[in-house]
């Protein structure tokens, strides 16, 4: 029998007394579980199980949705699991419950809510009940998300989760890279790729294309850094973000005993590889954005922050991964790879350290690499 804590006892009841709505949690609250008891509860109020079809964003989603009712005691059989690329309709059931909502404001995703709609008598009518539950809400485009999936029912803290031993704290550490010289080639390819006729707003995504290939995604010197980098952590279970797949590849191929995680390396494989590395025999992950959203692996100690980007959204959902507690671990780090080849790159991660300080993770001293320099 499960007992939830009491954050999740608040937000369980407010979602099973919603037919409308959503639940905010940050990663490693327990969100799956939380919504499996709404499910149980709703069901007992109205002296019957609920059928309910459950949808998610990627298989792992989908299959840890159903553990999650399997050790509450739902009846599976009830319960349709499916990802939402694969769906045409809704069906006949009392519930529709969507993990990580936050998606839903994609072009599939509202072509999928119109089909919890019917037509009668003039006037659209919900068909079933809609629950959602995210741990970022506020999208990168700014689409507001309530319309949609309706209001936020009830929003966990970081600082609920942290107060009963929910999530471990936060470290960071700043290692610099410096590839002068790509900096200058990603210049002289953007220079040469701008038109007069551009806006600057077209001439900046020129530019960020550039930099991106050249100072990051195929920089052969860098993925060596970053496998370089892991090795050092060689004692800890290690999670390497990084933006291609060829980039996880290449940088695996460095790493002893470490293997390239992605969506295109097919299912069977990719459940093998991810039970290896929970069970500790597997060391190192070297993942792209696979791992932002639903990944349960709390062995992770160390992530390896070698991708790009600032958005408080993604960030949050990838340090989360090394913030579950798991028995000898009492911190989670995050080491982030501060690329200062060009200015773009820059901004994002001091942006990235911002956002690190506002969770209050605290601050570590870099260690030194093979004449890098580091702050």
């Amino acid at each position: 029998m499960i007992n939830p804590r009491p954050y999740q006892t608040a937000a369980i009841q407010a979602l099973a007394g919603c037919d409308l709505g959503h639940i905010v949690a940050p990663a490693g609250s327990g969100k799956t579980i939380m919504v499996a008891l709404a499910i149980k509860l709703a069901g007992v109020r109205k002296l019957r199980p609920l059928s309910v079809l459950w949808v998610a964003y990627t298989k792992e989603q989908v299959e840890q949705g159903r553990e999650a009712c399997e050790a509450v005691g739902l009846d599976t059989s009830r319960i349709q699991f499916a990802c939402i690329q694969g769906l045409d309709e809704v069906g006949d059931v009392d519930l529709v419950f969507i993990d990580e909502c936050h998606h839903i404001a994609s072009p599939e995703g509202r072509a999928f809510m119109r089909t919890t709609l019917d037509k009668r008598d003039g006037r659209w009518i919900r068909k079933c009940m809609v629950w959602g539950c995210t741990a970022t809400p506020d999208r990168e485009d700014g689409q507001d998300i309530t319309p949609i999936i309706g209001r936020c029912v009830h929003r966990v803290t970081q600082a609920d989760v942290s107060a009963v031993g929910g999530t471990l704290p936060g470290r960071y550490k700043v290692v610099r890279y410096d590839d002068p010289q790509a900096g200058r080639t990603a210049l002289q390819e953007a220079n040469a790729k701008t038109q007069y006729w551009m806006s600057d707003e077209q001439a900046s995504r020129v530019l960020w294309q550039a930099v991106l290939k050249h100072c990051v995604t195929r920089n052969s010197a860098r993925n060596a850094f970053v496998a370089e980098l892991a090795e050092q952590y060689k004692h800890t279970s290690r999670i390497v973000l990084l933006d291609t797949v060829q980039q996880c590849k290449d940088v695996a191929n460095g790493i002893q005993g470490a293997v390239a995680f992605y969506s295109g390396m097919g299912s069977k494989q990719r459940e093998e590889s991810m039970q290896r590395f929970r069970a500790g025999d597997l060391g190192c992950i070297c993942a792209t954005s696979i791992a932002d959203e639903g990944m349960n692996a709390p062995i992770a100690q160390v992530l390896i922050m070698a991708r790009v980007g600032k958005a408080k959204g993604r960030t949050e959902q990838r340090v989360g991964r090394v913030l579950r507690p798991y028995p000898g671990q009492d911190h989670g780090l995050v080491v982030d790879v501060c690329d200062s080849a060009h200015k773009m790159l820059e901004i994002q991660h001091f942006q990235r350290l911002n956002l690190y300080r506002k969770w209050g993770f605290e601050a570590l001293q870099a260690m030194g690499l093979s004449g890098r320099v580091t702050i």
